[in-house]
């Protein structure tokens, strides 16, 4: 008989631990992130107000790219040191940051607590955890995808066929090209030509392309199942 899955316990190594069995959601290999296993011994003296304040700045840091040292500061007290606020900070920014790298749908939310445990957080934060997750996964991925560093995008393309009739050396061409005209999605407006040999290999590289999306498609391990 085949022994179960191995799951990983806070020192980082292989366990039995029967709390989460299966493929990991949230991280590859069998050892658990080193901010995430020197977060949960720290977890034992914090009061749920408080995980609940540090959950908000790491939404906050997740969706503006900034973390506010404010709030972090004010989270000391004598039963938890500055050192302990960074290290639960540095731990759920961890788990965080890697559950918005899957889909809601992707998640199952049994599965997706067991992992958690797994890793010895108490299961009222667990609890905190997935109420954020479920809650504020749309919000915080929106946040991301509109502060994300990228390239303008096409607004528009106008297009014409040129002929050439004759040049200063030749009284008879004839050689059509095409003239493009693209505007971005910052204003700058970009005008070239393109030779009709170089305009057909272009519609030709991209027939090509789709088509290879397209059978690419079609391949049954790219299909997600239930």
């Amino acid at each position: 008989m085949a022994a179960p899955p191995p799951t990983r316990d806070r020192t980082g190594t292989l366990s039995s631990n029967p709390a989460f069995q299966g493929d990991s959601i949230l991280f590859h290999g069998y050892k658990i992130p080193t901010e995430v296993r020197k977060m949960v011994p720290y977890l034992t003296s914090l009061k749920v107000e408080k995980f609940k304040k540090l959950l908000e700045v790491v939404q906050h840091s997740l969706e503006n790219y900034e973390v506010d040292q404010d709030i972090l500061c004010s989270l000391r007290d004598k039963n938890i040191s500055e050192e302990s606020v960074l290290q639960i900070f540095s731990g759920l920014h961890k788990i965080m940051k890697a559950t918005l790298r899957q889909t809601l749908t992707s998640i199952k939310q049994e599965n997706y607590k067991a992992e958690l445990l797994s890793y010895k957080i108490p299961e009222n934060f667990v609890n905190e955890i997935m109420v954020n997750v479920f809650k504020s996964h749309t919000r915080v991925e929106t946040g991301v995808l509109s502060n994300r560093i990228r390239l303008p995008g096409l607004q528009s393309l106008k297009w014409r066929v040129d002929v050439t009739i004759s040049t200063s050396s030749l009284n008879r061409v004839l050689v059509p090209t095409v003239f493009m005209e693209v505007k971005t999605s910052d204003g700058s407006i970009k005008s070239f030509e393109v030779p009709l040999s170089r305009f057909n290999e272009l519609e030709y590289d991209v027939a090509y392309v789709l088509k290879e999306m397209e059978d690419l498609e079609k391949r049954n391990i790219l299909k997600i199942e239930d």
